[in-house]
């Protein structure tokens, strides 16, 4: 009898916390869609989700003036151009005609992981717009 209430509160258990998970779960999405309705709402076009290290999610967005992130922000006639680079190396570059684009930024070999906190400088698959010069590799 014993073994029976305790294998029913088990189960209960384990039905209530795939409850909670599929609750938490569509609660994430439908504040995902809405937070991109209000983006599109803007009339910008949603190019990529930016997941953040504390959880938050960001977009990556752009309209016919410019383009949006949630660190900032770039005008399109501000720009000379851009470049794709994963785990530091350019895979595309593209820039206006009339301008040329800065040589794309060294990768400092004195930079340790300790320096930056644990955690590599470079961000596989980042899209760099660049409106300036490249600041030269600081010494350390």
């Amino acid at each position: 009898m014993w073994i029976k209430i305790a294998a029913l509160l088990a189960l209960l258990a384990l039905l209530w916390s795939l409850f909670r998970l599929s609750m938490g779960l569509r609660w994430a999405k439908v504040s995902r869609e809405s937070a991109r309705r209000e983006e599109e709402d803007r009339g910008r076009r949603i190019v990529a989700e930016l997941p953040s290290s504390d959880g938050t999610l960001g977009f990556f967005a752009e309209d016919h003036a410019g383009f949006y992130w949630p660190a900032g922000e770039a005008g399109k006639s501000g720009l000379r151009g851009a470049r794709l680079l994963l785990n530091g190396g350019v895979i595309a570059a593209v820039a206006r005609p009339s301008a040329a684009l800065p040589d794309p930024p060294r990768r400092c070999r004195n930079r340790s992981r300790a320096a930056s906190g644990g955690r590599s400088s470079s961000t596989p698959g980042k899209a760099t717009l660049t409106r300036s010069p490249a600041a030269p590799c600081a010494r350390g």
